[in-house]
């Protein structure tokens, strides 16, 4: 697991609108530094991290009734 403290601080007071979910979830994938493989690389694992991202905000939205 990892705390995406600059993002949840970016977000508090902020309506989680879907295009604040989707620039918020970039700025926090491009924080990431995954190592690449022969199972993916980098820029692939920062995509699926960012639609990751992108969830769990949505997600702990509707659990807090913001959205």
């Amino acid at each position: 697991p990892l705390a995406l403290t600059a993002t949840e601080a970016a977000l508090k007071g902020r309506t989680p609108e879907p295009a604040t979910i989707k620039e918020l979830a970039a700025a926090a994938a491009e924080t990431l530094d995954p190592p690449s493989d022969l199972h993916a690389d980098a820029r692939y694992r920062r995509r699926a991290a960012r639609a990751l991202i992108a969830r769990a905000i949505e997600t702990a939205a509707l659990r807090a009734g913001r959205a």
